[in-house]
């Protein structure tokens, strides 16, 4: 079996966008890059990536984006709002740590930013 590769992952992600836009649903979603949360080294750089994403996010609106830990692709659900993340992962396999980090630090870059 060959592993699928981020331009397939894109390209579904377009079709998904593009049925969104018919269904009139896109406003409750955000995607965010294939490749950006999954590929970059160095954590500090990625958590800014995500909170770009989280600041540019309407009220109640979900960020989705595909995460692969190494050889398994994973999909994470972000609700700013809430604060929370989810990770949906058919094989039912750990939350990555790695991934939980970047997340971590994508919130508590959102709330040093938020005005008290």
């Amino acid at each position: 079996m060959q592993p699928i590769c981020t331009s397939c992952l894109d390209a579904y992600m377009m079709y998904l966008h593009t049925i969104m836009v018919q269904g009139q649903s896109l406003n409750l979603f955000k995607f965010m890059d294939v490749g950006s949360e999954s590929y970059s080294s160095y954590k500090q750089s990625r958590a800014q990536l995500l909170n770009a994403r989280l600041l540019g996010a309407e009220y109640d609106q979900v960020i989705l984006f595909p995460y692969n830990s190494g050889n398994h692709w994973t999909l994470v659900v972000v609700n700013p709002t809430k604060g929370a993340a989810y990770w949906i992962d058919p094989l039912k396999n750990r939350i990555d740590g790695d991934m939980s980090e970047v997340l971590q630090m994508s919130f508590d870059i959102s709330k040093k930013k938020k005005p008290s």
